[in-house]
């Protein structure tokens, strides 16, 4: 059966780590997604600056920079219109760039069940993300923290 290409979305997936980057890959590709992927921040402008993408998954702690500040890149470039950042770090460590650049944040070790919902639901807008206690501990749509909040 033919797909119709004109559906498909194109993805783009930033790990430094290959094995995991395969994983991650075959998953996005599995479920119908078009996927480029690559291990650093300047590969990944560069893909994005020959196409954009709807959507970029990118890990925070890249080997030629910080994920956060590449998501905010993208989005100011129009390369992607959503960014799903993945980090071993959890939200009291990773700094207020995160609220500003992710659409969706999911913290490693995820399994591909997390990683499927967090992009079925990241398409629907911003994605809740609970607070650490030291700011309050509430529940509030990432686009709504400002600079100071993490």
């Amino acid at each position: 059966m033919k797909r119709n290409l004109s559906l498909v979305r194109r993805v783009l997936l930033v790990e430094s780590e290959a094995p995991f980057r395969r994983s991650l890959e075959k998953c996005l590709s599995k479920a119908g997604y078009q996927v480029l992927s690559c291990g650093s921040c300047s590969e990944a402008l560069r893909l994005a600056s020959e196409a954009p993408f709807e959507l970029a998954v990118t890990e925070y702690h890249l080997p030629d920079g910080n994920g956060a500040k590449l998501a905010q890149k993208l989005k100011e470039a129009h390369c992607v219109s959503r960014v799903v950042l993945i980090s071993f770090y959890d939200l009291d460590f990773i700094s207020r760039d995160v609220a500003a650049a992710a659409d969706g944040f999911l913290k490693k070790p995820f399994d591909l069940v997390e990683f499927e919902r967090m992009l079925q639901l990241v398409w629907k807008g911003p994605v809740l993300v609970e607070l650490p206690r030291s700011v309050g501990g509430k529940d509030m749509p990432a686009s709504y923290l400002r600079e100071g909040t993490l």
